[in-house]
C-alpha cells in the first residue's frame, strides 16, 4: 500500500515534520525584528545549538540549522501584519522549537 511504502520510506531516511506558526505585528515592527535576529542570530533555540546561520536576501528569509536535522526559517510576510516562522525536522516535530523561536522575535 501506498502507506507502507511511505512507512519503508521513513525507516530509510527518517520520517520529516514540517510545522509553520504566525506572529502578529506590524509590518515595520516584524522586519525590525527578523532584521535584529539577522544581526544577532541566537545561539540557541530550545535547548539547541544553533549550528548554522543563512540569509536569502531575495526572500528576506532567515534560516536557523539545529544541527543536521532541524531547520528553522523566519520571515516577515509581504502581505499581512504578521512574521512567519517555519520549521522542518527530521523525526522530532520542530513546532515547540517554533514557538521558543517566536518568543526570542520580542
Amino acid at each position: 500500500t501506498l502507506q507502507d511504502r511511505l512507512d519503508a520510506i521513513a525507516a530509510e531516511f527518517g520520517r520529516h515534520v514540517m510545522a509553520e506558526l504566525s506572529v502578529r505585528m506590524p509590518p515595520a515592527e516584524g522586519a525590525a525584528a527578523v532584521a535584529r535576529m539577522r544581526a544577532e542570530p541566537p545561539t540557541s533555540v530550545g535547548g539547541r545549538a544553533v549550528t548554522g546561520v543563512e540569509w536569502f536576501e531575495e526572500a528576506g528569509l532567515l534560516r536557523l540549522r539545529l544541527g543536521d536535522d532541524v531547520r528553522l526559517q523566519v520571515r516577515p510576510s509581504g502581505t499581512e501584519p504578521k512574521v512567519k516562522l517555519y520549521g522542518e525536522g527530521i523525526g522530532d516535530d520542530p513546532a515547540p522549537l517554533l514557538a521558543d523561536l517566536a518568543a526570542l522575535l520580542a
